[in-house]
């Protein structure tokens, strides 16, 4: 009986590391959406702004906040290992 528990609870801990380190899509879409909204602010700041460029700016706010809205109260340490299964 003792070796079926053991053996159940070692099952459970592997799956659940796994699934712990899968990447998360809809996590790795929020950081693609910061980096060109970070990219876009560059440029913004690097020169001349036209209409077409603050609209710009707008529609990748939206669309970063929208991505990200499920992230926002996210620890740190879980960020950055979400952060680092993206690369993968």
């Amino acid at each position: 009986m003792k070796i079926k528990s053991a053996i159940s609870i070692c099952t459970l801990v592997v799956l659940f590391s796994a699934c712990s380190s899968e990447k998360d899509q809809v996590f790795c879409d929020c950081m693609t959406a910061g980096e060109e909204l970070n990219n876009h602010s560059k440029k913004l700041l690097e020169g001349a702004v036209t209409q077409e460029m603050a609209d710009k700016q707008q529609v990748l706010l939206k669309t970063k906040k929208e991505k990200c809205k499920n992230y926002q109260t996210m620890s740190g340490p879980e960020m950055q290992k979400r952060k680092e299964a993206c690369k993968e």
